[in-house]
């Protein structure tokens, strides 16, 4: 499996080729690159950021994702399988948001890519509030709420299982 490690500094054309994208930073890159459609030969987008439930930029967003809302929301509905792995489980590794760090979602984002069950994952709608003062740069999901999203195609991790059982 060829994975690209995007750190939202290079060329689109750098994720050519790519069968995994382990995106650690901001979506920039790789919403160019889908947009100029250079991600044929990729099947699966590791987003090591947003969050299900809060942020850390503002109580709304997580960072990688309020840099570039639109990009993040092209990302999420691009067709191709999208996981989002942000605080939800980062938070677990780190004692502090300070803590968390480039090298840190790289050490998770590999780990989830080698050993996925070893997380807990649901399946759900999201969106990216990509206006606005309070919530510009949400990951809005849609697992606890009575209204769904039509679509719900991206994996969220929550958690790190510790019991042995993942789901």
């Amino acid at each position: 499996m060829k994975v690209y490690i995007d750190r939202d500094e290079g060329s689109p054309a750098a994720l050519s080729g790519a069968e995994v994208i382990l995106a650690l930073g901001p979506l920039t890159t790789v919403a160019k690159a889908w947009e100029q459609g250079l991600l044929k030969e990729t099947h699966s987008i590791l987003v090591m950021g947003g969050s299900a439930a809060w942020g850390d930029v503002t109580p709304a967003a997580e960072g990688n994702v309020f840099l570039d809302p639109t990009a993040a929301e092209t990302v999420f509905h691009c067709g191709l399988d999208v996981t989002m792995c942000g605080l939800d489980v980062l938070r677990k590794f780190a004692p502090s948001d300070k803590e968390i760090h480039m090298p840190l979602r790289q050490m998770v984002g590999e780990l989830y890519l080698e050993r996925p069950e070893l997380f807990r994952t649901v399946r759900c709608g999201v969106h990216v509030e990509t206006e606005g003062a309070a919530a510009r740069g949400k990951t809005v999901t849609d697992m606890e709420s009575d209204k769904k999203f039509p679509d719900r195609d991206i994996t969220v991790v929550l958690d790190v299982v510790t019991d042995g059982t993942a789901q």
